[in-house]
């Protein structure tokens, strides 16, 4: 059995077909997640920018380490930066190598323009972002050394997490991770932010409704469906990509949207 998406956008403003990227639909390291694969975003080649960058995000590589931001320090970088990510001669970025960091760019940028695409259409209307009176764009720090990711005001960043071995894996290749950090902003852009010292009640529906938005966002890939449904046959109990949110190298994720059936499936 399967289901399709069409995962190509039609740009609401223009009309026309947008811009191909090759993103891993979850961690390359997962088994049957080892190539990239195709998708669309909705801003037309003509509007995309080396970087990659167009008129609600871009990404910045700092050239040297670069500490999070953490206030007073906010965006934007000024420092140098590594070369950006540019189109190929079709004005489409799925030419890339996925070894360069160029491509590492290209991938947390589509990642996040995808998710965008995806809950504006659930929406019905331009998400504008709760940090829109002091920055017209979101800022993008593909990688920090850090072993975490953040959504803050005008920016997101994401670190790297090391396996038990010397291998790096970076945030900025793990889908989970960046569509659970749009999530952040997602909810202050609709719902806006506290006043004052925020509850942990707050904290923790901010967390889970990230996560919501990250397993909904990931359904948004054929593929993905495709494995879901032969690897469970319709048993989302048992242990998957979908529920295992933000794998991590080895058998771990950082969080499980349901609790599996145990051994003897009760």
């Amino acid at each position: 059995m399967s289901i399709h998406l069409d995962q190509r956008t039609i740009s609401p403003k223009t009309g026309s077909l947008g811009t191909r990227f090759l993103i891993y639909p979850q961690v390359p390291h997962l088994a049957g997640y080892e190539k990239p694969e195709t998708i669309w975003i909705s801003t037309p080649p003509n509007e995309i920018q080396a970087g990659p960058a167009d008129q609600r995000m871009y990404v910045v590589d700092p050239l040297f380490e670069k500490p999070v931001y953490e206030y007073p320090y906010q965006p934007p970088f000024v420092g140098e930066r590594f070369p950006p990510a540019e189109a190929g001669p079709d004005g489409h970025f799925d030419h890339l190598d996925p070894g360069s960091r160029q491509f590492v760019c290209a991938h947390v940028f589509a990642s996040l323009r995808r998710v965008l695409d995806i809950w504006e259409s659930y929406l019905g209307h331009d998400i504008v972002w709760h940090f829109a009176q002091t920055y017209e764009r979101l800022e993008i720090i593909p990688q920090v050394n850090w072993n975490n990711a953040q959504s803050g005001y005008g920016y997101m960043e994401f670190g790297t997490e090391r396996g038990n071995s010397e291998d790096v894996f970076p945030y900025a290749l793990n889908f989970d991770v960046i569509a659970h950090e749009f999530g952040h902003a997602i909810i202050f852009a609709e719902m806006g932010t506290p006043n004052g010292m925020a509850s942990r009640e707050y904290f923790g529906y901010h967390e889970s409704v990230s996560d919501l938005i990250a397993l909904i966002s990931l359904l948004h890939f054929d593929s993905v469906l495709d494995r879901l449904l032969q690897s469970t046959q319709g048993n989302l109990l048992t242990m998957n990509e979908l529920n295992r949110i933000a794998e991590l190298a080895g058998d771990k994720q950082i969080r499980t949207a349901s609790k599996p059936e145990n051994e003897h499936g009760q």
